[in-house]
């Protein structure tokens, strides 16, 4: 099965087609990139003829991302008929170092969103991601932090350079398939959960 894989949630939004368990098209944005404008473009007509569905990164990460993507996502579900897929993109971030690691990404003023990894024998995400402040980071017992922008972080937190590792997309989409017209359950924040509905998009 082919797979559109959308994510605009985080510092580094995406476009991916995952087939047959292989990763065929990879295109990163710039962060200012996040708008419909730049992700539309990257989706080729010859790819939505065969897709048997769109997964669709739900966050934690911007409010303003998630919804670009997911508008995206939920007019091609319907005009194509096919499910969504929500994953968390944060479980598919690697960095080259070794060890137990937390990767954080700038909540703002809520803080931080972290989810706890170990890459020491390959990625295993340890936790689901949540908001922490920095306190809290601190504590937990890690040999580092992992973060996709880390000159931006770097006078709130010392973190180490991740990427998104392609390898991991395919693992993420575990999560049941949802119809179009299902309340689409975000992580923004993470202490409030958000469904979006498809007659509000």
């Amino acid at each position: 099965m082919k797979v559109l894989i959308l994510d605009s949630s985080t510092p580094l939004p995406f476009v991916a087609i995952l087939e047959d368990n292989t990763i065929t098209f990879y295109k990163e944005l710039k962060p200012q990139e996040q708008s419909s404008k730049h992700l539309l473009p990257l989706i080729e007509k010859e790819h939505l003829k065969t897709l048997g569905a769109i997964a669709i990164g739900r966050g934690p990460g911007s409010y303003t991302g998630i919804r670009i993507a997911l508008s995206i996502a939920k007019a091609l579900s319907f005009a194509l008929n096919i499910p969504l897929i929500p994953f968390d993109a944060m479980k598919a971030i690697d960095t080259k170092k070794k060890g137990r690691f937390l990767i954080v990404l700038d909540a703002r003023v809520a803080g931080f969103y972290g989810a706890l990894c170990d890459n020491t024998n390959g990625l295993v995400n340890l936790t689901d991601p949540k908001v922490y402040t920095k306190e809290e980071l601190l504590d937990e017992s890690v040999d580092f932090f992992v973060s996709l922008e880390p000159e931006k972080l770097k006078e709130k937190l010392p973190t180490e350079q991740g990427f998104f590792d392609k390898e991991h997309f395919k693992n993420l989409l575990s999560h049941a398939p949802i119809k179009a017209s299902d309340p689409f359950p975000l992580r923004y924040l993470g202490k409030v959960p958000v469904a979006f509905k498809a007659d509000i998009m």
